[in-house]
């Protein structure tokens, strides 16, 4: 039989509140030598008696386990979505009768057993009967007449021990050929696994190149304004400056002007 192994991944489930008071009331009634089928029957009897305020710290501590194992589970059946599906005789745990496989040979008493069956189709016994009756038949014969079912006997176990040693080598090649089929499958899981976890870490730094592209348009859109607005300034200020300079040179001209009529 195959058996199939646990995924050491996957979480396990949380605790109830009562298992949580069991595993307590171990500790507490671990030296008084009950049997475990004992100790379980006492903590559950326990747990019975215990009033509502007392089961709730436990009944607490259950819950926020709960929570956590959804949330653990989820992500785990998220990460196994991803991973490609094995072929289903690698996940069986059932293993199927192969039709090509050789039948065993029939031992003497079965060969007797079958010729007895043929000679007594017609008296309408049952099942058990008939094998009872065969039984007491073939206890009664001779050892020459057991002789020819026991050579025949022989002879088929030669001829089953020849034809299942042809079919064990093919049976070889065909494990060892599902084998290696079964590595490549766990190698493209793996490698699949690897590509998934790469294709991650690529949006990651695709979603912080993303946000940094944002921060820098708005660094030089803040210094575009900056600089406008100093150009605007700069603008002002020179525009202030030719008007006052404009102002000076009036002022200078009218003064120079009245300075002359007066020496006139």
């Amino acid at each position: 039989m195959v058996r199939v192994h646990k995924d050491p991944d996957k979480p396990k489930r949380y605790m109830t509140a009562f298992l949580l008071y069991l595993g307590d009331f171990r500790k507490r009634n671990n030296s008084k030598g009950y049997t475990n089928v004992e100790m379980t029957r006492r903590g559950a009897s326990a747990w019975r008696n215990l009033t509502n305020r007392e089961k709730f710290p436990y009944e607490e501590k259950s819950l926020k386990l709960k929570e956590k194992y959804i949330k653990d589970i989820h992500k785990y059946k998220e990460k196994v979505k991803l991973l490609p599906k094995l072929p289903k005789s690698a996940c069986s745990s059932k293993e199927k009768k192969d039709p090509k496989k050789p039948k065993k040979a029939l031992s003497a008493y079965m060969l007797f057993l079958k010729d007895f069956r043929q000679r007594n189709a017609d008296c309408g016994w049952g099942f058990s009967e008939m094998s009872k009756k065969g039984a007491t038949a073939w206890n009664l014969l001779t050892v020459t007449e057991k002789g020819p079912y026991e050579q025949a006997a022989r002879k088929a176990a030669e001829k089953y021990q020849t034809v299942i040693e042809e079919y064990k080598k093919k049976k070889l090649k065909e494990l060892t050929k599902q084998k290696k089929e079964l590595e490549k499958q766990k190698e493209l899981a793996k490698e699949w696994k690897e590509f998934s976890k790469q294709k991650e870490l690529a949006k990651q730094w695709k979603g912080r190149l993303k946000k940094q592209a944002i921060k820098q348009k708005a660094r030089e859109k803040q210094a575009k304004l900056a600089a406008k607005t100093q150009k605007i300034s700069l603008d002002k200020i020179s525009k202030r400056r030719t008007q006052k300079n404009k102002l000076k040179r009036e002022t200078s001209r009218k003064t120079s002007a009245k300075n002359k009529r007066k020496r006139l």
